[in-house]
């Protein structure tokens, strides 16, 4: 293991502040690579690299430095790390002072490299765990290559449990309202995805996981006991969609946009459950702005339209463009007489407005259009419009 120079100025730095002493950092060759005094990094220390080759602690008093090169009285201890020595650290000052520090030193030293390892290892797994979901969930794989996967899953802990749904977090620029200076903006995010998992892995329960996907998603299985019918299932789970975004929204103060996937009924259902969650967020997100979880039933309008021929498109276009559709009075009165299925009087009653005035501006929509929101064939061309403009305004 080498001692990398960013780390061994941390470790100097941090070290310092508590004793108040010069504190170097030496390489197993000699040169100081950190140091409380800047212009001694990068030059040769004698002394240094004879303790890297004895293996002993060298001290050196007031006279013995007086008449060294470019050496100061203190103490040099040798660093080790799994039995080998990589590394020397020093501290300057009168010996009868910082003999009283060196073990201590040395230890903290050892001790904070080891962890530094230790977050590379776990990172080093993180990120190995990232590579095999993707495969699991994108990789162009045969199925003996899928049973491949899920088994090198299996061996890193990552359990998928079915039946189960996948649920897709997109963590970007978007979502957190940041502004245009993207070093800063990445590292915020990376900052709120952690937040997000934190809490994510507070609310999983059993074989439930959470991992990230590339810089701005985040993918969760979520686990469905198998005594629920279908309908109860999809209530856990947009109870627990619910759930979580209050949580983040509280804790966070952000607003997500959530992707619900189909209920995979066995692991070999889980990549169809990703991507329709994938899809339901992309769809979601051009069409419901206002919403904040998705999935393919309440997004199903917004799909016609984007799988919809040119020709469609430019007739929802061209009335999603007219002047009574400028008024959101109007598409909002449109929208609740569909949601009331057509009934006048219901419709009313949820638009805190007499009967009377609702027939008056569906008459004006009919004039105005040419066409009926009482007839079925017509109704259907209105709503799909009404989603189109409100999509133009994402």
């Amino acid at each position: 293991m080498k001692i990398l120079p960013q780390i061994a100025n941390d470790i100097v730095i941090k070290n310092m502040q508590i004793l108040g002493k010069n504190i170097n950092i030496m390489d197993d060759q000699g040169f100081i690579i950190a140091s409380g005094q800047k212009d001694r990094i990068n030059k040769y220390h004698k002394i240094a690299h004879e303790v890297v080759k004895s293996g002993k602690t060298i001290e050196v008093d007031f006279e013995q430095a007086r008449i060294m090169s470019d050496v100061f009285h203190g103490i040099n201890m040798p660093i080790e790390f799994n039995g080998k020595i990589i590394g020397v650290v020093g501290i300057t000052g009168d010996l009868k002072e910082v003999r009283n520090y060196g073990t201590l030193l040395k230890n903290t030293v050892e001790l904070m490299l080891n962890q530094d390892f230790l977050n590379k290892i776990l990172h080093m797994k993180d990120r190995n765990k990232e590579h095999l979901i993707h495969d699991l969930l994108l990789g162009d794989l045969n199925n003996n290559e899928f049973e491949a996967c899920v088994s090198r899953c299996r061996v890193l802990g990552l359990i998928i449990t079915t039946p189960a749904t996948v649920i897709v977090i997109n963590v970007n620029k978007t979502n957190v309202n940041l502004t245009e200076k993207m070093n800063d903006d990445q590292l915020i995010i990376e900052k709120i995805k952690d937040s997000i998992l934190s809490i994510l892995k507070n609310q999983l329960s059993g074989d439930d996981m959470c991992v990230t996907i590339g810089s701005e998603q985040i993918v969760v299985f979520k686990g469905i006991p198998s005594y629920l019918d279908e309908k109860r299932s999809i209530k856990h789970i947009f109870d627990f969609t619910e759930k979580i975004q209050t949580l983040i929204n509280k804790k966070l103060n952000i607003n997500l946009y959530i992707g619900i996937g189909e209920v995979a009924k066995t692991i070999y259902d889980i990549r169809k459950s990703y991507k329709t969650a994938c899809y339901s967020l992309k769809i979601g997100t051009k069409f419901y702005s206002t919403e904040n979880f998705y999935c393919l039933d309440n997004v199903t309008i917004g799909m016609l339209i984007e799988g919809a021929s040119d020709l469609l498109k430019e007739k929802i276009n061209k009335i999603a463009s007219s002047k009574v559709f400028a008024k959101e009075e109007i598409c909002e009165t449109l929208k609740i007489y569909f949601e009331s299925n057509f009934n006048v009087n219901k419709a009313a009653k949820r638009l805190y407005i007499h009967r009377n005035t609702l027939l008056y501006r569906l008459k004006k929509i009919e004039e105005s259009t040419k066409l009926s929101p009482s007839n079925f064939n017509d109704a259907v061309i209105l709503y799909l419009s009404i989603v189109f403009k409100r999509s133009r305004k994402i």
